[in-house]
């Protein structure tokens, strides 16, 4: 099945036709979680009473403040840092690039059946026209670019200042059904930028999303500890964790999922073809101290074999 919708989509691709907004009839396949009692998850975007531009639900993802723009109080606020690449709960880490632009991705659930792609772009440019922007999926071996006028038409967007007024943020909110990225049981969306005419790309960035028994579900970075907080058990750099994202309206998880838990994976890279890398699943495991969940199945992941998109591997092209 997985082979039948990659195919589709290359044809679409291939006839300029934008993936998300003429696939949906191809990727109809919904997975549906049915009959189970459910744990409540908090999937409202709800406000953003900090005025950061990223929502209350979008902070838990990333462990940073509601309440605070600039979380580790570092002078930089979380989009900045989002988008440049440092951690916003570590004030040991600030932004030091001279790059003119940088580019961040992260996600979290709506409501419906929608995901919500953040793109933090940050630029120096003194022209924001000048700022090239690429958005692309990767399903399987495959990098499939998305059209700049279906993200245009499925997103919204917001513009500040960075950090001593002398730069811009932009961040871009582009809004997919979440059924495409369940059928194709794993899906990684990537973000490029660089400068308008100079044909090379600063700096990308991706997000992957799994199916993890019907739950739509984040894989990223443990998020860091701040100054003085301690968030989970120990150091679990360098990994990833799951982070579940339900999208049927319900707000909630299969009760088969552990709570307090977080499954934390290792993984190896086994085959490289340009920014395309397979990676072999060598540790996971649930770990106790996080605010989250781990499925049944975390610990079955052991020597599976995944591909997904190295941010490196698409810089300079």
């Amino acid at each position: 099945m997985r082979r039948c919708l990659a195919g589709y989509a290359g044809r679409l691709a291939g006839s300029g036709i934008p993936l998300f907004g003429a696939a949906v009839a191809a990727f109809a396949l919904v997975a549906v979680v049915g009959g189970e009692r459910r744990l409540a998850a908090d999937v409202d975007p709800g406000t953003d009473p900090d005025g950061d531009f990223l929502s209350n639900v979008q902070e838990q993802i990333l462990g940073t403040s509601a309440n605070q723009a600039d979380t580790d109080h570092d002078g930089f606020s979380d989009l900045e840092e989002l988008a440049r690449g440092t951690s916003p709960l570590s004030a040991n880490q600030i932004p030091t690039s001279p790059s003119p632009v940088h580019v961040g991705m992260t996600a979290h659930a709506g409501a419906n059946g929608k995901v919500h792609v953040l793109v933090a772009v940050h630029s120096t440019l003194a022209n924001p026209g000048d700022i090239q922007l690429g958005f692309g999926v990767q399903m399987q071996r495959r990098l499939i670019t998305l059209s700049n006028t279906w993200v245009a038409s499925n997103s919204t967007s917001q513009v500040t200042t960075g950090a001593g007024g002398q730069s811009l943020l932009h961040l871009i909110d582009i809004e997919v059904d979440a059924a495409p990225i369940l059928a194709a049981g794993q899906l990684t969306f990537y973000a490029t930028a660089g400068v308008a005419g100079a044909g090379t790309v600063l700096s990308a960035d991706t997000v992957r999303f799994l199916n993890v028994g019907g739950v739509l579900v984040l894989v990223m970075a443990p998020p860091r500890p701040s100054n003085g907080q301690q968030t989970g058990v120990g150091s679990l750099q360098p990994g990833s964790i799951y982070v579940p994202l339900p999208t049927d309206g319900s707000g909630g998880i299969p009760a088969t999922w552990s709570s307090g838990e977080v499954c934390f994976q290792r993984s190896s890279p086994v085959a490289i073809n340009g920014p395309i890398v397979t990676q072999e699943v060598v540790s996971a495991s649930c770990v106790e101290g996080w605010d989250g969940y781990c499925p049944p199945t975390c610990t079955a992941s052991v020597g599976s074999t995944y591909s997904t998109i190295d941010p490196i591997g698409l810089i300079g092209g």
